[in-house]
Order: structure tokens, then sequence, then C-alpha cells
């Protein structure tokens, strides 16, 4: 009588811990396990558990982490269905994170039919909650005329509200649209801001075009030197045109030694990769 009596009290003790959890304080737990932070080591199955206690009770945010862990199989069978469930949910309950991701989809066409049209919708239901991967996003279907007409200028807009909160992809298209004058009006100087605070963050694109605008004298003195630094940064990277545009250097001698032999070498990696320029190269060599 007396075990059942402990048991019985322990159940009631932790059922009432239990009712004091808030989704909102589950969804924390699941992330400190998934990222193993605030003193709990990374444990997937766990946030897999804390996510689920939230999103069951309706938390679109712990949804949508539980749809991602699905997605990826982190502590979970992978199961993409089940991921476009939870996605869906979180979707529909307004998390900007569950609409990228449930936008993602559409537009990719992962386990649900591809839709640009519905990948839009969502990329702006998630926009315009001031959600800067959804805003780069939709920037995208924009320039390239995915779910909705061609618009430079409305490209231009979402790139620039991603690219003020730091979105570096954005930062360099934004950067990519003043370079060509399209959606706003051409200044290379305003490409080269934007190239320079993209390439701080290290993304290869904007590397390589602010080689390019050294190498050209655009919106910066022309500066062969500050070029192969650029090249170089986006060529270790593996970027085929800055390899190529980096032989280039070495073949001519701009700011490096000049050297046929370190020209092959980067002609032949970009060539690797299919570039034809490169492979044009090697052939005179």
């Amino acid at each position: 009588m007396r075990r059942i009596t402990l048991l019985f009290i322990v159940l009631l003790l932790n059922s009432f811990l239990f009712g004091q959890t808030t989704p909102e304080e589950m969804l924390k737990k699941g992330n400190d396990y998934y990222e193993g932070k605030n003193g709990v080591a990374k444990n997937f199955p766990k946030a897999v558990y804390w996510y689920r206690q939230a999103a069951e009770k309706g938390n679109s945010d712990a949804q949508n982490q539980l749809g991602f862990c699905y997605f990826q199989g982190d502590g979970i069978q992978q199961d993409f269905n089940e991921a476009l469930n939870w996605f869906k949910k979180s979707a529909e309950g307004g998390s900007a994170k569950g609409q990228t991701n449930l936008a993602a989809c559409y537009h990719k066409g992962e386990t649900v039919e591809q839709s640009y049209e519905k990948a839009v919708k969502w990329f702006t239901a998630a926009a315009k909650q001031g959600y800067a991967s959804a805003q780069f996003n939709l920037g995208l279907c924009y320039e390239n005329g995915e779910g909705v007409d061609t618009s430079y200028s409305e490209a231009a807009k979402w790139y620039r509200a991603a690219a003020e909160q730091g979105h570096a992809e954005a930062q360099n298209n934004l950067g990519m649209l003043y370079d060509a004058g399209q959606g706003v009006q051409q200044s290379y100087a305003e490409a080269v801001k934007w190239y320079k605070r993209a390439a701080d963050k290290g993304c290869t694109m904007a590397e390589y075009n602010l080689g390019i605008c050294y190498s050209k004298g655009q919106g910066v003195p022309l500066s062969y030197s500050k070029a192969v630094e650029y090249f170089r940064k986006a060529a270790d990277k593996g970027f085929a045109d800055a390899q190529y545009n980096l032989g280039v250097c070495y073949y001519f001698g701009h700011a490096v030694v000049k050297s046929e032999h370190e020209a092959a070498k980067w002609w032949s990696k970009a060539a690797k990769q299919g570039h034809k320029g490169a492979m044009d190269a090697m052939m005179q060599l």
C-alpha cells in the first residue's frame, strides 16, 4: 500500500511540474538540446521530445522545429511527409520560419508538387513579418520570374529589406542590381558598397564581384592587387569564375609574379568544373 501511495504522489508531483511548463519554455528546452547550450549537451532525441510537447500544444515555432528535425533526420527517423505536415501547421499558425520552410518545399518540389505560386505566397507571408531569409528568396522569385512576373524593382525592394538586416546573399544580389542598373539607378559605387558588406561576411560571389570591380576600376580605383586578393578568396573556395580570373592575373603578371605554371594551375581547377574560358585558355598554353 505504501508503494502505491508513494508512486501516486510522485506521479502527481511530476504532473504538477510538467503542467507549469509553458509551450514557450518547452521550445526553449528543445532549442537548448538541439544546439547544446545553456548547460546541456547536444541531444537531438531530447530536442525532438520537447519540440513535440510544444508543437502539440500549438506553438508554431516548435512545429517548425519539429518539422525541420523530421526533414533532416535529427533525433528521429527522416520523414519528409511528416516534415511537410509540421511545416504546414507552423505556417498556418503564423511562424515566419515555418512559412519560409513550407515555401522552400513548394519551390523545390520536395515532398509536394512544385508550385512557384504557392512558394511566393508563403515567402511573401514570412517576408512581410520581416524575416530576412524569406525576403531574400522572394527577391529571387521576382528577379527570376518564378510564380510572379519578373520585376527587378520588386526584387531590389526585397533584397534591400534583407540586406539591411545583414543577409549576405541579399547584399550581394542588391549589389548586382546596382551593377547592372536593373530595378535601381545604375551605380558602381552602390554596387561596391553592397559587395563589400557581403564579402566581409564571407560571401563567395561577392568576393568575386568585388574582384571584378577592382580589376576594372568600377566604383573603386583600379587595383590589380585588390582584385587578386578577392579573386583568391573566392578561388580558394572553389568558385570557377574566380579561379579563371586569378589564372588570368598570373598569366599577365597583374599584381603577381608572371607565371604560366600558376595560371595553368588555376585554369585547370576552373576547367574541371566546366568553365569554358578556362578550357580554352588551357588549350593555348
